[in-house]
C-alpha cells in the first residue's frame, strides 16, 4: 500500500539530498515557514508545489509519482511496462541498439540491475564465466558479479571496480521507491556476499562518479579486459522508460576483442564450462 504520509515523504527526500529547510525553500521559492508547515503537515501542498519540490530534490519519476500520490494527487508520469504492445517500438529500438554492439556484450537492466534484455556477446560471457547453477536462481546482473559461482573469482581487480559499482549502486537506489522491490539490494548484498571493507566511507569520499567500470577477467589462463558505459534515456515520459540502463562492454585490448568474435561464431555447448 502507498504512503500516503506527504509530509514523511517530504522529510525524508530532503534528508537524502541533503539539503537545508531554507536551501529547499528557495529551489523552490518558497518561504522558509511555508516548507516548514509543509513538513509538519499544518499546510497542504499544489499540485505544483509537489512537482516543483520532486525537482529539485531530483526524484525519480517513480518517486514523483509517490509523493504526488502521498499529496492526494494523480500521477504525473505513466508506469507502463516494457514489454507490453504499447512500448513494442521501444523495446524493438532498444534490442536494435545492444544487437548492433554484438559480438561485445551489452545488457538492458533496471535500477536495480535485473536483466531486462541482453545482446548474444553477453549471454556468450556469461556462459563462459558464470555456474548455471546460478542462473538459475537470479536474473541479477549485481548478485552475478558479486557472487562465488559468479565473476567474484575471476575478476582481478575485484575491490577496485567493486567499491566504484557499489557507488554506483548506492545512487540508482534512489530512484526506487522505499517498500518498493530492489531498494534493498545494497543491504541483501552486504548480507549475502562478501563486499569491500569500509566501501562505504571511500564511496563517500569519491566525487568521480562518472559510471565508467574498468574490468580485468582471469579465467583457466583468459585474460579479458573490458570498459563499460551506461546509457539512458534523455528525454522520457514514462516510469518504464527512465528505468532502463543499456550496459555496454568494450575491449580494453586485442585479445579481448578476438575472444568476443571468436566465441560469437561458436555453438553453445562448445563453450568452455565450470
Amino acid at each position: 500500500m502507498p504512503d500516503l504520509n506527504f509530509p514523511k515523504h517530504l522529510r525524508y527526500w530532503r534528508a537524502l539530498s541533503k539539503l537545508s529547510q531554507m536551501d529547499l525553500a528557495l529551489a523552490c521559492n518558497l518561504s522558509p515557514k511555508h516548507l516548514n508547515q509543509l513538513e509538519n503537515g499544518k499546510a497542504k501542498p499544489t499540485r505544483q508545489t509537489v512537482l516543483q519540490l520532486a525537482q529539485a530534490l531530483d526524484l525519480s519519476f517513480k518517486n514523483t509519482n509517490g509523493m504526488l500520490d502521498a499529496a492526494g494527487f494523480s500521477p504525473e508520469y505513466r508506469t507502463s511496462n516494457l514489454f507490453s504492445e504499447e512500448l513494442a517500438f521501444t523495446r524493438h529500438a532498444i534490442q536494435r541498439i545492444i544487437d548492433q554492439h554484438n559480438p561485445f556484450p551489452a545488457i538492458v537492466t533496471d535500477p536495480s540491475g535485473n536483466f531486462l534484455m541482453m545482446n548474444d556477446g553477453a549471454i556468450k560471457l556469461i556462459q563462459f564465466m558464470v555456474n548455471p547453477e546460478l542462473i538459475k536462481h537470479t536474473q541479477n546482473a549485481y548478485e552475478i558479479y558479486f557472487s562465488e559461482l559468479g565473476f567474484r573469482p575471476y575478476i582481478v581487480n575485484w575491490e577496485e571496480t567493486s567499491r566504484a559499482i557499489l557507488q554506483h549502486l548506492q545512487q540508482e537506489v534512489l530512484a526506487i521507491p522505499p517498500g518498493e522491490p530492489g531498494y534493498d539490494l545494497i543491504t541483501r548484498l552486504e548480507r549475502e556476499y562478501q563486499l569491500p571493507p569500509n566501501w562505504r566511507k571511500t564511496s563517500q569520499k569519491e566525487e568521480d562518479n562518472n559510471a565508467i567500470f574498468n574490468f580485468h577477467f582471469c579465467k583457466d589462463g583468459t585474460h579479458l579486459t573490458f570498459f563499460s558505459t551506461f546509457t539512458t534515456f534523455g528525454t522520457p515520459r514514462d516510469v518504464a522508460i527512465q528505468d532502463v540502463r543499456i550496459e555496454s562492454f568494450f575491449p580494453a585490448d586485442e585479445a579481448t576483442q578476438q575472444f568476443c568474435e571468436e566465441i560469437q561464431h561458436s555453438n553453445s555447448n562448445q563453450l568452455p564450462q565450470r
